[in-house]
């Protein structure tokens, strides 16, 4: 996400990236370690949300 910054990345495609030989990750996975990085990022910069979500597509980073 880091690299294309303002691209929209989907479930499975971070699923993909981040788990290549594993089927049995839930998508719901992906949504609860965007959770954690959110909180994480919140508690340097607590004014910024440089995760986005998109509505029914996935997330980006907007940096």
């Amino acid at each position: 996400m880091l690299s294309h910054p303002q691209q929209v990345f989907s479930r499975a495609q971070l699923i993909e990236q981040l788990y290549p030989n594993n089927d049995d990750i839930v998508d719901r996975n992906i949504d609860t370690h965007v959770k954690n990085i959110r909180k994480k990022l919140s508690a340097i910069a607590p004014d910024q949300t440089p995760i986005s979500s998109v509505y029914g597509v996935g997330y980006k980073f907007s940096g």
